[in-house]
């Protein structure tokens, strides 16, 4: 969303979350992490660079197009049995070699507290919490090769690459 250079592809059927992607800032100042000169950084959105598409990401057919997707907490949305179809679909946007990060909720208790003081706000459907080996595995079972996880407060993170069969 914010940069200088290449290009990013939206996808989500919500109305809501498009209203939020038109009403958002087109510049963001953040606090810049420590060893910067600078105390903060300036990160600026080109919507020309930007497609939004508001479809079922099932739906989408982007064969092998980008070098890079990003899942923030999808997969966490998905039961078992439907999780390989999600990561499927990420792997048929990315170029061979390309790396996937993905994300999801931790299973922490302030995390799960978090969840239950605003059930009324976030916790519409399905919500799998996961601590970050039931996470690599899943990915892992789905055909990517997992390079680097960790651990965020709220969120394990997972960057992989897929091989796709040629």
């Amino acid at each position: 969303l914010f940069g200088d250079a290449g290009r990013v592809l939206l996808i989500d059927n919500d109305p809501a979350a498009y209203e939020r992607y038109l009403d958002a800032p087109r510049e963001v100042c953040i606090r810049a992490p420590g060893g910067w000169d600078d105390r903060e950084i300036v990160l600026r959105r080109d919507p020309s660079r930007i497609e939004y598409l508001q479809a079922d990401f099932f739906d989408v057919e982007r064969i092998h197009e980008f070098d890079v997707g990003i899942d923030w907490g999808l997969i966490e949305h998905f039961r078992d049995a439907d999780k390989p179809a999600v990561l499927k679909v990420f792997q048929r946007f990315l170029k061979e070699g390309g790396l996937q990060i993905s994300s999801c909720s931790r299973n922490t208790l302030s995390v799960r507290l978090f969840y239950r003081a605003f059930s009324d706000d976030l916790n519409f459907g399905y919500r799998e919490l996961m601590n970050l080996t039931e996470f690599r595995a899943h990915l892992q079972q789905a055909g990517y090769l997992v390079e680097k996880a960790c651990t965020l407060p709220a969120h394990n993170l997972v960057a992989s690459r897929i091989r796709h069969s040629l």
